[in-house]
């Protein structure tokens, strides 16, 4: 093991869990919904749960190895996550004109 992976603070590793955490939670949550409630999910969420899948492998690894240098890995899959959370939120809401809506009649997003 390398210095620099020894000088792990348990503060980071606690972070590093609770990222972990949340994406382990959010992708067997999604996962229950759609397979045993059988909730058919629109494209947008298809499209949401793709960087939340690879930040559970992702942490999880970095949970193992002690790696806190994964943020920079991390990091660009969770803001694309938040960004198409927030684009969903919107089209939730009614602020998205229809022209550029994913979702179709058949699998709605709200």
């Amino acid at each position: 093991m390398s210095h620099d992976r020894a000088m792990v603070s348990s503060r980071q590793w606690g972070l590093l869990f609770v990222g972990w955490l949340l994406a382990v939670v959010s992708t067997v949550g999604s996962l229950f919904f759609s397979e045993v409630m059988d909730y058919v999910p629109c494209v947008l969420c298809w499209y949401q749960r793709i960087p939340m899948y690879a930040l559970a492998v992702i942490l999880g690894i970095a949970l193992v190895t002690q790696d806190v240098n994964v943020v920079k890995y991390a990091q660009p899959l969770a803001l694309i996550g938040v960004a198409l959370a927030a684009f969903h939120c919107l089209l939730y809401l009614g602020y998205v004109p229809k022209g550029i809506q994913p979702c179709s009649q058949d699998i709605p997003c709200s």
